[in-house]
């Protein structure tokens, strides 16, 4: 494992922020016998999360597969709409309000 990690390092790659199930693979037991890992990565390299800064990845509950269901979402942030420009009316009676504006 060190030398993959190594690896991963001098290729400049690195796991992508993720939400959801933390344990990504299970062997479909119950009880005593069961068995889950995080065994699945989502990676990316810099040019990639300089390009894609705002995506991340859904682990999903395990269905007929023993691994989880990653989706990667690219989807930009939403803009936040501007506000109306608002001021306290106290300001209209300022001295220099009138041949400032």
């Amino acid at each position: 494992m060190l030398e993959f990690n190594a690896c991963l390092n001098n290729a400049k790659i690195d796991d992508l922020k993720y939400v959801g199930v933390k344990l990504s693979w299970n062997n479909k037991r119950r009880g005593a016998n069961a068995i889950a890992k995080n065994l699945d990565r989502v990676l990316g390299n810099w040019d990639w999360f300089n390009n894609f800064s705002y995506a991340h990845a859904s682990f999903l509950q395990p269905g007929v597969s023993d691994h989880s269901l990653m989706i990667i979402h690219l989807n930009q942030v939403k803009r936040v709409k501007c506000r109306n420009f608002k001021f306290s009316n106290i300001w209209s009676k300022h001295p220099r309000f009138k041949p400032l504006v």
